[in-house]
């Protein structure tokens, strides 16, 4: 088992219990959390083979016996590859079965990082005020939390940050504050365990981002952990393709392996939502990584994300289950202009992503539906879309060039795609997308 994940057991011991049992599965309960997917979870020595999910399944029945777990989560740890995690068998037994594959990097840090020189004020978070300043920062940094005004996510995420506290107060955790100009601006946890110090809820302020803020606030917690707290190591766990991997490798960090994770859930269903600032960072990686494999490892998606997503004609939407967003897609003002005619307004749909290990699970066909049922509910009546004829079909739209109307790109027959009509609001033609579009190639 990696370093990383017996930390994680040592929360569960924390705040709850570790019970081993026989051929060497864990079970980590938090009697206080039951909405805590990924911590109520039995814990494998290794990656399920064909055939035993269906036993593994009534075995976390057995060892859960509290009405309140309405899930079911089996994790396991290695040091492979990302694409090693499960045997292709086994993955599409776990999708019959309804279960959800996700896989976190672990990372570790033996050296002290420099100093940072950012002019943060980097020191303990001590006091109410400056405790309830944290607690702020926290809801408005997830705004999954904002989007569930009320049910299990936000009585997960309020009971959490009760944990914190205890931790702290227990002297088992240090939660550091970043404070610029009287603000604070930033905030993380680092949980004492034997293995090390682990970092708990790395957070900057939305205002705040690409500042230098994260930098100086984990160098400086890196730093106390291995000199003066004498951890053996400081351990985190990142998205493999997440904004913040790049920072944690600059300031030493390395990947160390990786956590796997079945989940399954009744209230586990994609919650799409328009996205918020907190989750930008996030979305222009999981883009970048959904078009990775075309010419410039999906930077022209990017820039057109982040020229488009302020526009308030746009409609920037992401999906999430369990508090994670996962996907994302794009409505922006496009203009139809017929030879001899006046323009008349519709909607692109485009940058529809999705997190490459999340793929094949029904995520894109609810961004696309939720796209563009506010799309009806705003009025439009017109959108066009360039992609695969077979899949956007599914939503009425049509190819668009029987229809008159094409786009200034050399496309493949039929992809080039209109949904809306006819009657159309004014004469077909030409469709002229934002300048963006053009510049990105």
């Amino acid at each position: 088992m990696l370093d990383l994940s017996r930390t994680e057991l040592h929360l569960a011991d924390l705040s709850g219990e570790v019970i081993n049992e026989r051929d060497g599965v864990v079970v980590a309960r938090w009697p206080r959390l039951p909405e805590y997917f990924s911590g109520n979870a039995l814990w494998l020595p290794r990656p399920p083979r064909p055939g035993e999910l269906r036993g593994l399944l009534a075995r976390f029945d057995v060892s859960y016996p509290d009405a309140a777990i309405r899930h079911a989560c089996l994790r396991w740890s290695d040091r492979g590859a990302l694409d090693e995690g499960l045997d292709a068998a086994v993955l599409e037994e776990s999708r019959d079965l309804g279960f959800r594959y996700l896989s976190g990097l672990a990372m570790r840090m033996d050296e002290p990082p420099p100093a940072p020189s950012q002019p943060y004020e980097v020191r303990p978070v001590s006091g109410e005020a400056e405790w309830a300043a944290l607690v702020d920062l926290n809801v408005r940094n997830d705004p999954s939390e904002a989007a569930r005004d009320t049910g299990r996510y936000r009585v997960f995420k309020q009971r959490m940050r009760e944990h914190w506290r205890r931790w702290v107060d227990a002297g088992q955790a240090t939660w550091w504050g970043a404070w610029a100009e009287g603000e604070l601006v930033g905030c993380c946890g680092v949980v004492d365990t034997p293995w090390g110090g682990r970092f708990q809820a790395v957070e900057t302020d939305t205002a705040w981002r690409r500042r230098g803020v994260c930098s100086a606030l984990v160098a400086t917690a890196c730093r106390h952990g291995l000199t003066e707290a004498g951890h053996p190591a400081m351990h985190l766990s990142a998205e493999a393709d997440g904004p913040a991997r790049g920072l944690y490798e600059r300031l030493g960090f390395r990947a160390d392996g990786w956590q796997r994770y079945l989940i399954w859930s009744e209230e586990s269903g994609p919650l799409v939502r328009p996205e918020h600032p907190a989750d930008r960072a996030g979305v222009d990686s999981l883009v970048r990584a959904a078009f990775s494999g075309s010419a410039g490892a999906g930077a022209p998606e990017v820039a057109v994300l982040r020229a488009l997503r302020d526009d308030p004609e746009s409609l920037s939407l992401v999906v999430e289950t369990d508090g994670e967003v996962h996907g994302h897609v794009l409505l922006s003002r496009v203009f139809v202009r017929p030879k001899g005619g006046a323009a008349w307004p519709a909607l692109g749909l485009s940058l529809l992503a999705v997190r490459p290990d999340q793929q094949g699970q029904g995520l894109s066909r609810a961004l696309v539906e939720s796209a563009l049922d506010l799309a009806d509910a705003r009025g439009e009546r017109v959108c066009v879309v360039l992609g695969d004829p077979a899949y956007y079909g599914r939503f009425g739209f049509e190819d668009a060039a029987p229809h008159g109307f094409s786009c200034r790109w050399e496309v493949p027959p039929g992809a080039f795609q209109v949904r809306g009509g006819p009657p159309w609001p004014g004469r077909p033609g030409a469709v002229a997308y934002a300048p963006v579009f053009d510049e990105a190639g």
